[in-house]
């Protein structure tokens, strides 16, 4: 599942990658919106991080645990294209 999220994020506009603390950062222009475990960085190879602007809801760094299901994966997809939208907006 991360390898299928690491190729989606990739491909996504203005989208670059940089390895970060055991993780790969991903970044919209010179803002990073989410990282994906490429070790158990985050305790677990099975988690996310993503992170929304100051004023959004849901605010700051925000961690999903991802399933091997259709469900987890739409929601992980979900949470990080909103991450993405907001990396978008200037502060």
């Amino acid at each position: 599942m991360v390898a299928f999220l690491e190729r989606e994020l990739a491909s996504w506009p203005q989208v670059s990658t940089k390895p970060m603390f055991g993780m790969l950062a991903f970044y919209r222009g010179k803002r990073i919106f989410a990282a994906l475990p490429r070790t158990r960085a985050l305790g677990a190879d099975n988690a996310l991080i993503y992170k929304l602007p100051t004023g959004a809801a849901g605010a700051g760094w925000n961690t999903v645990e991802l399933t091997q299901d259709t469900a987890g994966m739409k929601d992980a997809l979900r949470c990080l294209e909103r991450a993405y939208r907001q990396a978008r907006k200037k502060k």
